[in-house]
């Protein structure tokens, strides 16, 4: 579990960079920037890492949301089931599984009523769910970093909405 334990770290405006002998990682804090701005600071501070001479090799680009819910009990409003001997099981209740692609995983966590902190240590507590989704992309020498990144965005995002029910998305004014 220490593999990849991360030794630095730093925070500016809303992104977490840390850094490990195995890992650097890039985290959106607080609010969602978006995909563009988001995959934008990925690349960017990918390519200021690999100028440094410190990454010899790439084994896998990991991308994980964790999509909180507030108020919602996820098994209500997903195409997530939990059952036993045909009884539904809704109200505190944890998933874990992991859905395998062509040179890909995903862990998905979904969790209900949960009690998150938002905000830190500081931010308020709130009841609802978790959907946990952490997309793993295998990388060889030949594979591009972006076409991977944007493989993992693809992934989370297609698993994401294919979890939640469609009557529930479209309470949520999507835009496309």
């Amino acid at each position: 579990n220490l593999l990849y334990i991360t030794h630095f770290k730093t925070q500016k405006d809303k992104f977490l960079l840390q850094i490990g002998p195995r890992v650097v990682s890039i985290s959106n804090l607080e609010t969602y920037v978006g995909w563009e701005n988001f995959f934008d600071k990925i690349t960017s501070t990918y390519q200021q890492v690999l100028k440094s001479g410190v990454i010899n090799k790439i084994e896998r680009i990991g991308l994980r949301y964790i999509n909180i819910l507030e108020r919602l009990n996820i098994f209500e409003k997903s195409n997530l089931r939990v059952s036993l001997q045909n009884r539904a099981i809704t109200s505190k209740t944890t998933i874990t599984t992991e859905i395998s692609y062509p040179d890909a995983s995903c862990r998905l966590v979904a969790t209900s009523n949960a009690e998150i902190q938002l905000g830190g240590q500081q931010g308020k507590k709130v009841l609802g769910s978790v959907v946990d989704l952490d997309v793993s992309v295998n990388i060889n020498e030949s594979s591009d970093i972006e076409e991977a990144i944007n493989r993992a965005h693809d992934i989370e995002k297609e698993l994401f909405f294919s979890i939640l029910k469609e009557e529930f998305i479209a309470t949520l004014n999507p835009e496309y």
